[in-house]
Formats: C-alpha cells, sequence, structure tokens
C-alpha cells in the first residue's frame, strides 16, 4: 500500500532586522613617529655591525691611519716648500751681487778701452743687466706664490699713476700719454696688485716704443650682477691673436731680446697674481694697432 508523503512543513522566513545606526567615522590617528630599531631586530643588528667595521674593526684603524699618512706628508710638503723658497732667496742674493759687480765696474771701461773691445764690452754689460732682471722677476715669481694675501680695498689709479711717473723719470725723452678714470677700486693685496699693474704698464710702455703719440689706457667695466673686468690697453705694436696663450708662460716671448728687452717673465707674474685673486687674465692683439689686457679678481 502506497502512502502518500506529507508535505513538507514551511520554514519561517526569517522576520528583517532592524537597520543600524550608523558608526561615526573614526579620527584620524597622528603619524607615529617612527620607532628606533629594537634590540635584536635585524635593522638593529645592521646597525651595530656598521658601527662595529667603521668605528672599533679594522677598517677604522686603516682610515685613521691613513690619515696620519696625509697629515704627516702635508707636514712634509709644507717643510720642502719652505725649504725650497730659503733656497730660491738665497741663490738669487748670491748670483746678483756678482752680476751687480761686473756690470757697475764695466760701466766705465769702455772709454778707456775703445775700439773692438769697447763693442765686447758693451755687450757684457747688456748681458749682466738681463740676468739681474731674470733674477728678479724670478724672485718676485717665486714671493707672489708664497706671500699672504691681505685683501683690502685698492686704487688702482693711483698705483697707475705713480707707476707711470716713476717711468717717466726712467726714460725722460719719451712722451706716452696715460688715460684712466680717477677711482678705479679694486680688492685684493695691494702690494701684488702693484706688481701685476707694474708688469702690465711696463709691458705696455716697452711695445709702444715705436708708435708715434703712444698711449696707454686703464679702464674697468662693470655690469651688474658681475664681477668687474679691468683693462690695460695700449697703441703698440700688437700681437697675432694666435700667441695669445703662449704670452703667460715663463719665458715665451713673441720678439727677440735685441728687440725688446726683458726677461720674459712679466706677463706669468701677472698671470699668478691673478690666479692667486681667484679672478682670470686674457689678451687681444692686432698687429701694428695695439693690444689690450683684461683681467678680472674674485668678488669681495
Amino acid at each position: 500500500m502506497t502512502g502518500k508523503s506529507k508535505p513538507a512543513k514551511k520554514r519561517p522566513r526569517a522576520s528583517a532586522s532592524k537597520p543600524r545606526k550608523a558608526s561615526k567615522p573614526r579620527k584620524a590617528s597622528p603619524a607615529r613617529k617612527a620607532s628606533k630599531p629594537r634590540k635584536g631586530s635585524k635593522l638593529g643588528e645592521s646597525d651595530q655591525l656598521f658601527r662595529r667595521v667603521f668605528e672599533e674593526g679594522p677598517l677604522a684603524e686603516d682610515v685613521g691611519e691613513r690619515q696620519r699618512q696625509l697629515e704627516r706628508s702635508v707636514a712634509e710638503l709644507k717643510a720642502t716648500n719652505q725649504e725650497l723658497q730659503a733656497f730660491i732667496d738665497t741663490l738669487a742674493q748670491n748670483l746678483r751681487e756678482p752680476l751687480l759687480i761686473v756690470t757697475n765696474f764695466s760701466h766705465h771701461l769702455p772709454e778707456a778701452l775703445g775700439g773692438q773691445a769697447a763693442d765686447d764690452l758693451q755687450r757684457i754689460r747688456v748681458a749682466g743687466r738681463h740676468m739681474v732682471h731674470i733674477v728678479d722677476d724670478l724672485r718676485d715669481l717665486a714671493d707672489v706664490s708664497r706671500v699672504e694675501i691681505t685683501p683690502r680695498e685698492v686704487d688702482l689709479f693711483l698705483l697707475a699713476r705713480e707707476i707711470i711717473d716713476d717711468l717717466s723719470v726712467q726714460v725722460p725723452d719719451r712722451n706716452v700719454q696715460f688715460e684712466a678714470e680717477t677711482g678705479i677700486k679694486a680688492r685684493g693685496d695691494k702690494t701684488l696688485l702693484k706688481l701685476l699693474l707694474t708688469n702690465l704698464l711696463q709691458n705696455a710702455w716697452k711695445y709702444t716704443g715705436p708708435s708715434e703719440d703712444a698711449w696707454i689706457e686703464l679702464g674697468v667695466a662693470e655690469n651688474e650682477g658681475e664681477v668687474p673686468t679691468y683693462h690695460v690697453r695700449d697703441n703698440g705694436i700688437g700681437f697675432d691673436n694666435a700667441n695669445r696663450e703662449i704670452i703667460f708662460k715663463p719665458f715665451k716671448r713673441l720678439h727677440a731680446r735685441t728687440e725688446f728687452a726683458g726677461s720674459g717673465l712679466g706677463l706669468a707674474i701677472v698671470e699668478r697674481i691673478v690666479r692667486r685673486h681667484g679672478g682670470r687674465v686674457w689678451a687681444e692683439g692686432v698687429p701694428g694697432e695695439g693690444a689690450v689686457f683684461r683681467f678680472t679678481l674674485a668678488p669681495p
């Protein structure tokens, strides 16, 4: 007998729950400070290892030894430079004195000798004076490298005027017009800047020798936001710009010594003085028309 299956009881539906109230948003917590690595963490172990290697280990000893070696090398170099400067001073003095004796005592001999002997003696005198000039300039070149710079405001116009007046006394038969604006100032070591101008103005004086109505100019160009550019200009024999780099090297000459006297060190001294003041110097020339030497100094 087949039985009828009982109908499945319907499960009561779940009643809808009441909606919950929206929770208030939490305030953002301020960023936490980075915590120091705790002892035993990998970062802490690395930091300790770094300290052991660089502060306590063999690498620290090596760094310390290298520093001591460097200090010893600097001290040795300083002592060597002092010995070299002392040697230069002694050499210059010992060379200069006998040369002056030769040139001074030979001054009265040509009249007594006469003829070819007098001409030969004159050549000896000229060579002696040239050697004295070289010794003096070598000494100046050495002094430029070792003197301690004392920066101050320097009136370049007054220095230049004094130098030109001295040249006019030494060569009274020359009439050279000097042009410059009053109040040209620069900041640097007064002794070195006077030596710089002396060499530039002597150079201009020498190379304007063949020029009629020779003139020399000292000037400055000052643009806002830029360091001043000073110049010494002349209407002398000039030079080819292809040679404007080599003329600042010691003993490099563009003309024979028989044409224009000089040691070949004047412009090298100028270049070194400018470099010691943190500036630069350069030159431009036109053959037969003249030359201009420009230089800058470090800003005050």
